[in-house]
């Protein structure tokens, strides 16, 4: 594949990835408007006001994570061959936060009751589909040799400054998006040391895909077209 079809190619994968996470957030706000996004109907009693379902699904880390693949899926499909010292991080940060995304779908996030059709094509087209796309993007036509241990530590930033915002916000509602992190039920001891587990993961991630980086070949050409 020359150089102008591997770089068209990866225009392509890149919106096409975009378009995924579009539907799906067109799906999960229809959702958030209509009835709470985990309940079928006989737990419609359940269901939270509108201002409170918004603000916790936009408080979910699926929800961060899978915005920032639409961002940088979209300025990748604009021109694959991206660079900068603030972009390699946010590429970097947003990698990283969506294979965990991925990763962490059927342990730490998988629903305790049944979903709704729509919920369940949302919850896949957001903890499935788009991590293989994005990580598939990446291994598959991604540039190499950009990142270091550096990009790592500021690519971490992202999910404490989140994993902070969760601890004041459960504090003040008394609610938090995952198990794990849930104060009222497991202590705050405990879910301190589930959040240092989530980053030293995240960090052994980051570890793995700088392996990756140095060694895996790439389909898309080194240099941009014409530059």
């Amino acid at each position: 594949m020359g150089a102008p079809s591997t770089t068209t190619a990866a225009r392509a994968l890149h919106a096409g990835t975009a378009l995924v996470v579009v539907a799906a957030f067109a799906l999960q706000t229809f959702l958030v408007l209509t009835v709470d996004a985990h309940a079928v109907p006989e737990q419609a009693a359940f269901v939270r006001p509108i201002e409170v379902r918004v603000v916790r699904t936009l408080s979910f880390y699926t929800i961060l994570s899978n915005s920032m693949v639409l961002g940088t899926s979209v300025l990748l499909a604009l021109r694959p061959h991206r660079d900068g010292r603030l972009w390699r991080v946010l590429h970097l940060a947003t990698l990283l936060s969506i294979v965990v995304t991925g990763a962490g779908a059927g342990s730490l996030v998988a629903p305790q009751h049944a979903l709704r059709f729509e919920a369940e094509l949302t919850s896949m087209l957001l903890h499935v589909v788009t991590p293989i796309l994005y990580a598939a993007g990446w291994l598959a036509l991604g540039s190499r040799r950009r990142w270091t241990w550096s990009s790592v530590v500021r690519a971490m930033a992202l999910p404490a400054a989140w994993m902070a915002y969760t601890f004041a916000h459960g504090s003040i509602e008394g609610w938090y998006p995952y198990p794990f992190l849930d104060v009222a039920e497991r202590g705050l001891l405990a879910s301190l040391a589930g959040a240092g587990i989530a980053l030293v993961a995240g960090a052994a991630l980051g570890a793995a895909v700088l392996a990756v980086d140095r060694w895996a070949p790439s389909l898309l050409p080194e240099e941009e077209p014409g530059a």
